[in-house]
């Protein structure tokens, strides 16, 4: 029984791979309505085409060229296959199926590659009980491989890797061409008489897959690279022209308090003590001229007071604002603004009220500026490259805040992070103060 289903699997084997690496790459895309029906219809069509094949091959291979032959036309029907299964399976653009295929196709090209080299180093039979399992071992290893580090990546912003037509394409020729020579070459070098040669020129073979896969994948990384700090930047300008309207607004605040307080001196005479306090106090809530030692931080502070107050907030603010004076006004504003934009939301979730506790300190120790921020938090936060991954349900256009945040503080050269511990999200920033010479 073992005997048979090995021989089943070794003269079926690429059917297996290139169906295992197609399942891979489609997980960028939908399922098509009667998904099922329409996969077991393609597997059908394989399998049906892999007996087809072997027929063929018995005929084909009494002569160097009709093994090529062969070859050859076995791999462009084969790739025309899978581009038609993807697009009758999934909900796929012709492009993005496209990059679906080259993929699917160079990765189960190196596994099998891959797989030939070591059988011609150890020696051994395609069709061993032994070789079967070298196979599967670096079919999955490989497979795995690639998912972690290509398609797991691209998953999220799948479109992003089908913009650039021309790379798709170019991906296409070179994984073509290479599998194209080794079809020319592999009857005139078989493996058992030249192990060293069929060696280089599958190396050679699998170098190119590999660069089809850079080429794709380099592309959506540097696009994404590209969007993120547009993104970034854009968030900076907007953050910018926030705080020129906050500081108006809060100045017109401040003059308005001002003047209040000054009517309020006039007609207290006429009023209770405690009518007089009351009033005395609600202004209080409105009187935003706090005095940090950096105008940038009066203003910023000034804004989040309100917010706090308006949400049931706590702000614990104990800030020496001449610390971040070597900062850009923009830097702080952003910095700030994201650190206690988090804490805030965090807050807001807050079932119990009396947790609604924001602290910020600001202080230099050193020759280091320090900034911690510490709130409550209820809820699982998950992390990813050290940093927290948005809770937000559209993550297409949120978790920027911290990327934001981090980025400001590297061009400082300074360093940030986040310990949670006890249901408390505390953010530890530390950047050294440039010394005057």
């Amino acid at each position: 029984m073992l005997d048979f289903l090995i021989k089943f699997f070794t003269e079926n084997g690429y059917v297996f791979e290139i169906i295992a690496s197609v399942m891979l790459f489609c997980t960028l895309f939908a399922r098509r309505k009667l998904f099922l029906v329409r996969f077991i219809g393609c597997l059908a069509v394989g399998f049906t085409l892999s007996v087809l094949w072997s027929v063929w091959r018995s005929a084909m291979e009494k002569s160097e060229l009709g093994t090529v032959l062969y070859n050859i036309v076995k791999y462009i029907v084969s790739f025309g296959l899978v581009l038609g299964g993807i697009l009758f399976c999934r909900k796929a653009s012709f492009w993005g199926a496209l990059f679906s295929s080259i993929g699917a196709t160079a990765t189960q090209h190196i596994s099998y590659r891959i797989f030939a080299i070591v059988l011609s180093l150890a020696r051994l039979d395609f069709g061993g009980i032994g070789s079967f399992f070298i196979g599967l071992f670096i079919t999955a290893a490989v497979y795995a491989l690639v998912y972690f580090v290509m398609i797991r990546k691209v998953r999220n912003q799948p479109e992003q890797c089908f913009e650039n037509r021309m790379n798709i394409v170019l991906g296409g020729i070179l994984v073509f061409f290479a599998i194209i020579l080794q079809f020319l070459i592999e009857p005139f070098v078989p493996m058992s008489e030249k192990p060293k040669l069929f060696t280089y020129i599958s190396l050679y073979s699998i170098i190119c897959s590999v660069c089809t896969l850079l080429l794709e994948y380099g592309f959506f990384y540097n696009r994404m690279l590209v969007k993120d700090n547009a993104v970034l930047d854009h968030l900076v300008h907007q953050q910018e022209e926030q705080y020129r309207v906050a500081k108006d607004n809060i100045d017109m605040i401040n003059v308005k308090c001002h003047d209040m307080k000054h009517q309020m001196s006039k007609i207290a005479g006429g009023m209770s003590p405690e009518v007089v306090k009351e009033m005395e106090e609600v202004i209080s809530i409105y009187d935003l001229s706090l005095k940090t030692g950096n105008e940038i931080l009066d203003v910023f502070l000034a804004e989040k007071k309100l917010l706090c107050e308006n949400s049931g907030i706590k702000l614990d603010c104990l800030v020496d604002g001449k610390s971040l004076s070597f900062m850009q006004p923009s830097d702080i504003y952003s910095l700030l603004g994201n650190a206690l934009d988090n804490s805030l939301e965090a807050c807001r979730r807050l079932a119990d009220k009396e947790k609604r506790i924001i602290g910020l300190q600001i202080s230099s120790r050193l020759g280091m500026a320090v900034i911690h921020t510490e709130n409550f938090f209820e809820g699982e936060i998950e992390f990813q490259s050290e940093l927290p991954v948005t809770t937000k349900q559209d993550k297409r256009f949120h978790g920027y805040g911290m990327r934001s945040m981090q980025k400001t503080v590297e061009k400082y050269g300074g360093n940030m992070s986040i310990v949670t511990e006890d249901g408390i999200f505390n953010l530890n920033i530390t950047i050294p103060i440039p010394q005057i010479k």
